[in-house]
């Protein structure tokens, strides 16, 4: 299992780089792992409550809200409700553009927003006139008429020049941009160094080191990136790789515990049971 931060979207068609899904979730603490993207995102509610973290800010999502990942954004899903329902739109920078745009002044927004400098607003409630813009997106994908990649492109295009006209967006200066994605680039190396080798003993000192990065800042900006200290985030991958093991082998649990990387069987047990909220020999009878 890939745990990179890094996520790059796949389309099946290229003259179509805009990829729409409708996802549904039942019992699932986690609606979608860390990761970022150049791409452009806009995630919106159907049903059920969550907790969508963006970069540092967690916000509580209800029915009818958008969240926008923009370009580089850490953001990561967590159901709170046992049911959980959202459309996910994923867009390539270059959708924004194409031989129709005349209009100086909106392809001067299109052209900054294309160079990721523009921030949109990531959390908007309540807004009519987005609801009636992603019912006529949803309704187009699931009927995918004639045409219908036309209309879907023209509905992102009215939807970021609302967006832009209507709610608050950021300029990120270019050096604040560039540093932003090295940092992401350094931590990617980590977390990749960790999902391979989960099962060892790490320090922060280590980590540091391979980030290239002080200890101190080191330990910021693992926070900030994955809401986690890198010992919670260790532990917690490594239940992960437990409970898939607990769940697919007979291995017993004083096997799995140390194949994972816990040293203490009952401070395994303990930290399982906190974080599945149940036990795990009572997991594997269920």
């Amino acid at each position: 299992m890939d745990r990179s931060l890094y996520e790059k979207p796949l389309y099946t068609d290229s003259t179509f780089p805009i990829r729409i899904s409708y996802e549904q979730h039942r019992n699932n603490r986690v609606l979608f792992q860390n990761h970022w993207h150049e791409q452009l995102e806009f995630l919106y509610i159907i049903e059920g409550r969550a907790h969508i973290r963006i970069n540092s800010e967690t916000y509580e999502a209800v029915p009818q809200d958008l969240f926008i990942f923009n370009s580089n954004d850490l953001h990561y899903g967590e159901g709170i409700s046992n049911n959980v329902s959202y459309y996910c739109m994923i867009v390539e920078p270059s959708v924004l553009h194409n031989n129709f745009i005349e209009d100086y002044q909106t392809s001067t927004a299109l052209e900054r927003y294309s160079s990721s400098y523009i921030l949109l607003n990531r959390h908007i409630k309540n807004d009519t006139v987005i609801n009636s813009f992603m019912k006529n997106m949803m309704n187009e994908q699931q009927k995918k008429e004639p045409g219908y990649e036309l209309f879907v492109k023209s509905i992102v295009h009215q939807l970021i020049g609302y967006l832009i006209r209507n709610h608050d967006s950021k300029s990120l200066s270019s050096q604040k941009y560039n540093m932003r994605l090295r940092n992401l680039n350094r931590l990617n190396k980590v977390i990749e160094y960790i999902d391979e080798n989960y099962n060892e003993q790490h320090s922060v000192e280590e980590m540091a080191q391979l980030a290239n990065l002080s200890t101190y800042y080191f330990c910021r900006l693992f926070k900030s990136a994955t809401g986690k200290s890198l010992v919670q985030y260790i532990n917690d991958l490594r239940i992960e790789k437990a409970h898939y093991l607990l769940m697919n082998t007979d291995m017993n649990i004083t096997e799995i515990a140390l194949q994972t990387g816990f040293t203490n069987v009952n401070y395994f047990s303990r930290y399982y049971k906190n974080t599945k909220h149940i036990s795990p020999s009572s997991m594997r009878k269920e």
